[in-house]
């Protein structure tokens, strides 16, 4: 996968959410804002376990602690139901980070 270009950022296929395609449509929405949207999205994406798959959800997650629009990609990630391994880092949280928050918490962020 390459480099995302501009504002654009992912969506996650549902089809296949192990990946997920730049889409410059995207733009107008709170993805447009998003800190990701020029960067590796393999970062996020993590296909290693253990140690280098923790490592790059590390850096992800740093990348995701600047953004902007953070609580509005976690909110979708929590909506969508995307808590499987491959859906990857979404909303500042791996997927099992994101699965233990819905049973603390349910879906609400408030």
């Amino acid at each position: 996968m390459g480099l995302f270009r501009g504002a654009a950022i992912h969506e996650i296929n549902l089809q296949n959410s192990a990946r997920a395609t730049a889409n410059p449509s995207l733009g107008g929405g709170w993805q447009g804002k998003a800190a990701c949207g020029s960067g590796d999205i393999e970062l996020f994406l993590p296909p290693e376990s253990g140690k280098i798959r923790k490592e790059r959800a590390e850096r992800a997650k740093k990348i995701c602690r600047k953004c902007p629009v953070l609580r509005e990609c976690l909110e979708d990630a929590l909506e969508k139901g995307l808590n499987n391994e491959s859906d990857g880092v979404l909303g500042g949280m791996t997927p099992r980070e994101r699965r233990e928050f819905i049973k603390s918490n349910g879906k609400n962020l408030d």
